[in-house]
């Protein structure tokens, strides 16, 4: 049996249908006279299955949404299909080789593959006017400190990934673990850079550079402004009692104050 690299998102999309009976069978086609007589292009098979896949994700309409999709599609063009078909059907084997790329009769697909990740990112937040202004309203806080800008964007695209895809009950593990492969490998610096029209050095900002401690913080303000507003939308809906409405109401204000009163201890340095 012959054995093929592969990269990251191969190796991920396999996962993904050896976790479903149902995929995984449709693919290997177990019936030896039905595989004669009528052979399934596994290739198309998967590819289907990837797009039914990504349409199930219902946040696409939120402010990053489009973004998350270009990154998707992105990776979604990187999958060596035909290896996989292989693979499943005990035809060949698979082995990761970091930095692989595969090659595709798609010219397009081939040219979208080959792609960096950040270029794919920054031609989405161009493409997007809504959410293009919001970060360029976020960019002016820098004051051209790119490393913050880095800071600042790593979190804003993790805080506001589709909610659909933290549901494990409702969506597989798939898009969350290529999207969050996806952000991995943005050089944030870079985008930072953009948004605040200076120059920069690719690669000059790396991971190690973004302070966790900073990131738990402004990670822990989000999600309880997050919350003051989903409890005064709760708080907001005609079909709960009265009781519970202003237990709502309260919570969003107890969170506002929490918010308020961790942005003071960050402005006296005594966090």
């Amino acid at each position: 049996m012959h054995s093929f690299s592969a990269n990251t998102e191969t190796l991920i999309v396999a996962a993904w249908l050896a976790s479903s009976p149902e995929r995984h069978g449709a693919i290997i086609q177990k019936d030896p006279e039905q595989a004669l007589w009528h052979r399934i292009d596994g290739a198309k098979m998967i590819a289907n299955l990837l797009d039914e896949e990504l349409e199930q994700v219902a946040d696409w309409n939120s402010i990053c949404g489009p973004a998350y999709q270009h990154l998707l599609r992105h990776h979604i063009a990187r999958v060596e299909l035909d290896i996989l078909t292989w693979a499943i059907r005990g035809e060949a084997g698979m082995y990761f080789k970091e930095g692989y790329l595969p090659s595709n009769p798609d010219k397009a697909q081939e040219e979208e593959a080959e792609r960096a990740e950040t270029a794919v990112l920054w031609e989405a937040i161009t493409a997007n006017e809504r959410l293009r202004h919001r970060l360029k309203r976020m960019s002016k806080e820098w004051q051209n400190d790119i490393r913050r800008g880095a800071q600042d964007l790593r979190i804003y695209f993790h805080l506001h990934l589709p909610l659909l895809l933290i549901r494990p009950l409702t969506t597989s593990f798939l898009m969350l673990e290529l999207l969050l492969f996806s952000l991995q490998q943005v050089d944030w610096g870079e985008i930072a850079a953009s948004l605040s029209g200076v120059p920069y050095v690719a690669g000059s900002v790396q991971p190690e550079h973004i302070r966790e401690r900073a990131v738990l913080i402004a990670t822990m303000k989000a999600l309880i402004w997050q919350s003051s507003i989903t409890f005064g939308e709760f708080s907001q809906k005609a079909e709960f009692s009265a009781q519970f409405r202003q237990l709502c109401l309260e919570l969003a204000d107890q969170c506002c104050q929490t918010h308020r009163q961790i942005r003071g201890l960050e402005d006296s340095g005594t966090v």
